[in-house]
């Protein structure tokens, strides 16, 4: 299980993720993007699903199933569509990354 977070805190963008395996905490990342007038809380949920899926890839092959939580709505649609929109590079890079799973 995989649950993965952006946010904004005090004038920062960051994003985190953290892995449990069994209900036990195994390992986490964060990753502070920058000042809120040059990133948002967008680019830090996908940057936190990046995370998110680099976590995934240390447990790869030792279960079937990866779940990846991840709590922003407009994140999630952003996957369902191809066509080209804020963030794109990141939302390719997400792609990318999750045939590795």
């Amino acid at each position: 299980m995989v649950y993965t977070d952006g946010l904004g805190y005090e004038g920062n963008i960051a994003a985190a993720a953290i892995l449990y395996f069994n209900r036990y905490k195994q390992s986490e990342l964060a990753y502070r993007l920058g000042p809120n007038t040059q990133h948002t809380v967008f680019e830090g949920e996908l940057i936190a699903i990046i995370l998110g899926i680099h976590l995934a890839c240390k447990f790869k092959g030792r279960h079937q199933k990866i779940m990846l939580n991840i709590d922003n709505q407009a994140t999630i649609l952003t996957m369902k569509y191809s066509c080209p929109q804020a963030a794109q590079h990141l939302i390719e890079e997400i792609k990318r990354n999750i045939k590795l799973l």
